[in-house]
């Protein structure tokens, strides 16, 4: 991805950031400058995703004008571009990138940064769909997240695989502490939680250290050994709302997520999309 200068620096709460004093036009000024140089010094070895960013509907717009000459091979969904600005600015930005020509057949990948929840898994697929459609080629949709790392490494914890039933609730990763204690040590205790790792690892594995003056009874490979779960869970968690979204697998759907994939879908096909758009932004600001 090239580098770019987040705009969520100005707001309120980021004082700390060395950019809190700058302007979103010296920002984004500072970003194209940074676009420039790669452009002047690149030797096509690279293949290189623009970040489109921005606070809102009107500075994602100018923040897209600004940045959208630099020859890219795909395109990276940052701030209320991406997932902060919910489906809605998600789809105003592509249909707005669209319209303006960004995907051709040598835009491969768009990119959605700090997403990792089986909801926007869904949506995500059904927008790849529908943009593949509208634009005809196989432009592929990822997305990225700390999150299954932060969860094991960070905070210790174990990820649960969801039941996908009707019920949004039933859709979520949650996470539960991990058995830490003196008396786990070398236990052959059953981890408990499904995973490729999870199925041969015992309570003893996690809980190497047993001597009087241990604070604590993990080490680094007892987090190594979560975060390995945990990134499994997320995966598998994907996977599975995928079939039960778009191949009958075994599970539902929630009721308003089925109606936002079918919105996507047609939005993309839909004459005047800022209309549809616009008209039905509270609706879709719900799902």
């Amino acid at each position: 991805m090239t580098l770019d200068m987040p705009l969520w620096a100005t707001l309120k709460g980021n004082e700390k950031s060395p950019f809190h004093n700058c302007s979103v036009k010296e920002l984004t000024a500072l970003t194209v400058q940074n676009l420039k140089f790669i452009d002047s010094h690149r030797e096509n070895r690279t293949k290189w995703l623009n970040v489109i960013q921005g606070l809102d509907s009107a500075t994602i717009r100018t923040w897209w004008d600004a940045v959208k000459w630099f020859e890219c091979d795909g395109y990276a969904l940052a701030g209320r571009a991406g997932v902060d600005g919910g489906i809605v600015e998600v789809l105003r930005t592509l249909l707005t990138m669209r319209d303006d020509g960004a995907f051709t057949a040598k835009h491969r990948w768009l990119h959605v940064l700090g997403v990792s929840t089986p909801q926007w898994a869904i949506f995500l697929t059904a927008i790849q769909q529908a943009l593949r459609a509208s634009v005809g080629t196989d432009i592929r949709v990822s997305y990225d997240s700390s999150s299954p790392f932060r969860t094991g490494g960070e905070f210790e914890q174990i990820c649960e695989m969801p039941t996908f039933e009707q019920k949004p609730s039933t859709w979520t990763i949650k996470a539960v502490d991990s058995p830490q204690s003196l008396r786990m040590y070398k236990s052959t205790e059953s981890f408990g939680f499904d995973s490729p790792l999870g199925r041969v690892m015992t309570l003893g594995d996690l809980n190497v250290k047993g001597g009087d003056w241990d604070y604590r009874t993990f080490d680094t490979v007892s987090n190594l050994m979560l975060v390995n779960h945990n990134v499994w869970t997320y995966l598998q968690a994907f996977e599975i709302a995928n079939r039960v979204a778009f191949e009958g697998g075994d599970g539902a759907v929630p009721y308003y997520w089925q109606e936002s994939i079918d919105f996507i879908r047609m939005i993309f096909k839909a004459s005047n999309w800022r209309n549809e758009l616009d008209n039905n932004k509270t609706l879709i600001g719900n799902f």
